[in-house]
């Protein structure tokens, strides 16, 4: 006799947790998606045009000791060398950049950015106080879109980065330090004259060597 009403009181709960728990395993799955869209970063993504904001900074404290392992003391004395140096370095550097669609499998892309850095103090090359303002990238080019098919194709001119492979060889094409400053963080990457013509068949990139800056 007793069964019956133990079994209602068991399933009443169940009948008042279904639509809770639904709700909950939905704001579980829609939230982390909303959460995961939120780019701040992202200006306009809209009718196949994407404008996307680029900001990077770097500060550095260097404390040097017996500089090229004090051979200026032993082989150029009277250059008069300290081998004992301190400075603070940083740079700033922000950009633009876009992508747009323009037909089946196109798009016309291209990206604008500047270095602003600058070393307080002598650095390791007896270098210091001073810093330049230059452009990093400026490059616009046109590329077929991922979809599967081979080949495609990649195209675009201006100074720009480029790593061949994994970079161990080919990878840096800008210089930092001297008159330009952040001689250890070294901000500038891009080739200065970077035609860059491209084939991937099979998933194989060939481009022409770009020229350092």
């Amino acid at each position: 006799m007793t069964h019956p009403r133990t079994d209602k009181r068991q399933r009443l709960p169940c009948r008042h947790a279904g639509p809770i728990g639904m709700a909950v395993v939905a704001a579980a799955l829609v939230f982390p998606t909303v959460a995961l869209a939120e780019d701040p970063m992202l200006l306009i993504d809209r009718d196949g045009f994407i404008l996307r904001a680029h900001l990077q900074a770097g500060i550095n404290a260097v404390a040097e000791q017996n500089l090229f392992w004090n051979y200026a003391d032993i082989f150029a004395p009277d250059a008069d060398f300290d081998s004992d140096s301190d400075w603070l370095e940083g740079y700033l550097m922000p950009g633009l950049s876009f992508t747009q669609q323009v037909g089946a499998g196109l798009a016309i892309y291209g990206k604008i950015s500047a270095v602003a850095s600058g070393t307080i103090g002598i650095d390791a090359f007896a270098v210091g106080n001073t810093g330049r303002l230059t452009l990093e990238e400026g490059y616009l080019g046109i590329r077929s879109e991922d979809d599967g098919s081979d080949p495609a194709f990649d195209l675009s001119l201006g100074p720009r980065e480029f790593k061949a492979g994994t970079g161990m060889l080919i990878a840096n094409g800008g210089t930092s330090g001297f008159e330009r400053g952040a001689l250890k963080l070294g901000p500038r990457k891009a080739w200065e004259d970077a035609p860059l013509p491209g084939s991937m068949p099979a998933r194989v990139r060939h481009r022409l060597l770009p020229r350092c800056q």
